[in-house]
């Protein structure tokens, strides 16, 4: 059973009792000679004072320490008088400052607030949440030792003021309370330390890089025959797309251009030129025939490779798109811009319709009006064009093309995912997040929003930029299943689901806006420029 007291000792609060046979007149006088008036300003140097500063009356008396240095947790200390007949009794009680309890209560209650939901509902870690929740212990646990070593000083020296005897004194060099402060202040940093460093260390799914997958050391997988077929150049390119059959490779770039390759011979077959500013999404028909842009003057458009006529131009978005979709049938394109989703009609460019809108709402609460704007962000469309992942204020909706109605996908660690990506069926969604120094991917189950699966993606330092994975069908074996690629500053990394293996890593340099063809035979990604080579556009295609 925990007494009161003991209560007492760990919080920064301290009471006790002096009792000496001097009368009340004599007490004071002898205190009075200890304490002098508050200064607003006191020069840091002097040191011709009183050791205390503060009030007196005949009740009482309010006082804190004189120091020259800075000390948020020294004791505040108000004594009470009681006059008898044998003498005086004073009753003391020295607790902090109540700016700085009311401070101290505020920035733990903003601490915990926040990394308390963030813990529970998967947003990092357990190991790291650990360190989250423990820090601000081992924190306070030092301040208190600070608080109740100020306090044991000031009670000895009141001691020997009202009653003229010496007080409690030390007996060893740190009194055990001081010791125990220290050690538990001590062990919750250092707990929190080692869980964040373990954290780092071990992340959640795969336990290392797997570096037996090295396509470099005689690696059987039928992924391991990816290799570099042609370097591209388009300078300033910013988005990638690529027919279902691996033919056709359009690319989009800040130069206003979309340019036409043909991915078995890596020639530039055509070049569109737009007055869209950036191209910053494309996508292209799977007969290779029509391609879609968007551009930075917030219009879509839709591209006739086997004519010569201009684009058809749709405008409707208040944000500038930046992604495009074909639906599977041909007959829809869904283009897609922060807080707004659009559903055109592929063969007249006419708006069909639009589930989100930018467009700030009205609302009402008796006699007060106010204005709805959406914070919706579209994250990803599924290869087949009949669903769109929208994350709104941390939560995940699944908004179907078909019925142009959302159902709420309960992913409760996906809120803070930089990359997103839907599987072929449909039927699961991959999310990358990034946490120095690990990146690690997380598989969903798209209708449930239970966590499959999840592994690391890279172990690198390096923050490396999105749009580097894509999901695919693998079609290379007997028994077809998911393929997750991702271009990381270690290599090209594949793995197969829903064993979660790493299935091949290969020698290849960082790539940007990886695409792929339906069953990941042929990739290509933005190798960055460095120093004075333009942006390279490198194809990779299976040669077995």
């Amino acid at each position: 059973m925990i007494s009161v007291n003991s209560i007492m000792n760990i919080l920064p609060y301290k009471t006790f009792t002096l009792q000496t046979a001097a009368p009340l007149a004599q007490v004071q006088q002898q205190l009075a000679k200890h304490i002098e008036a508050p200064k607003l300003v006191r020069w840091a140097y002097a040191r011709n004072h009183a050791p205390y500063q503060g009030t007196m009356s005949d009740h009482g008396f309010e006082i804190r320490r004189i120091i020259h240095h800075r000390n948020s947790f020294l004791p505040n200390v108000q004594g009470r008088f009681e006059a008898y007949p044998t003498g005086t009794t004073c009753h003391v009680t020295m607790q902090l400052h109540p700016l700085i309890l009311a401070f101290s209560s505020v920035w733990l209650s903003v601490w915990y607030m926040v990394a308390l939901p963030i813990t529970l509902f998967g947003g990092i870690p357990p190991l790291t949440g650990l360190a989250f929740l423990g820090m601000p212990i081992g924190v306070f646990a030092i301040f208190l030792s600070v608080f109740h070593s100020e306090a044991a000083y000031t009670q000895r020296e009141l001691t020997k003021i009202i009653t003229g005897r010496e007080g409690p004194q030390k007996k060893r060099k740190y009194n055990p309370a001081q010791v125990r402060y220290w050690l538990l202040g001590g062990a919750a940093v250092a707990i929190a330390i080692v869980a964040y460093q373990l954290s780092m260390a071990y992340p959640p799914g795969l336990t290392s890089e797997q570096t037996a997958a090295d396509c470099a050391q005689a690696n059987p997988s039928p992924h391991c025959q990816l290799a570099v077929t042609h370097q591209l150049e388009h300078p300033s390119v910013i988005s990638l797309a690529m027919s279902d059959d691996g033919k056709t490779l359009v690319s989009g770039g800040r130069d206003k251009a979309i340019r036409v390759w043909d991915v078995a011979t890596g020639q530039l077959t055509k070049t569109l030129q737009s007055d869209s500013g950036t191209v910053e999404a494309v996508a292209v028909s799977s007969d290779g025939n029509t391609i879609v842009s968007a551009g930075g003057d917030r219009m879509v458009r839709i591209w006739d490779l086997t004519s010569a006529q201009p684009p058809r131009m749709m405008a409707g978005h208040q944000n500038i798109p930046n992604r495009v979709a074909i639906s599977a049938d041909g007959k829809t394109l869904i283009s897609t811009a922060y807080s707004e989703i659009k559903l055109w009609d592929m063969t007249t460019g006419e708006l069909q319709a639009t589930l989100l809108s930018a467009e700030p709402t009205e609302g009402s609460l008796g006699p007060l009006k106010f204005t709805i704007t959406s914070h919706s962000s579209p994250r990803a469309i599924s290869p087949a064009g009949d669903n769109v992942l929208v994350s709104d204020n941390g939560k995940w909706f699944l908004w179907d093309v078909a019925t142009r109605e959302s159902t709420r996908i309960p992913m409760s660690g996906g809120t803070f995912a930089q990359d997103v990506d839907i599987s072929p069926d449909g039927q699961s969604v991959v999310t990358v997040s990034y946490r120095q120094p690990i990146t690690f991917f997380k598989v969903w189950d798209l209708t449930t929003g239970e966590l499959q699966t999840e592994g690391r993606l890279s172990s690198s330092s390096e923050t490396h930029s999105l749009n580097n994975l894509v999901v695919r069908r693998d079609s290379t074996g007997n028994d077809p299943s998911t393929l997750i690629i991702g271009s990381t500053p270690n290599g090209l990394k594949i793995w197969t689901l829903p064993d979660k293996q790493l299935n091949a890593t290969l020698a290849v340099e960082p790539m940007r806006f990886l695409v792929s063809n339906r069953d990941g035979t042929v990739l290509a990604g933005v190798v960055p420029s460095f120093e004075q080579r333009p942006d390279i556009i490198q194809v990779l295609q299976n040669s077995a």
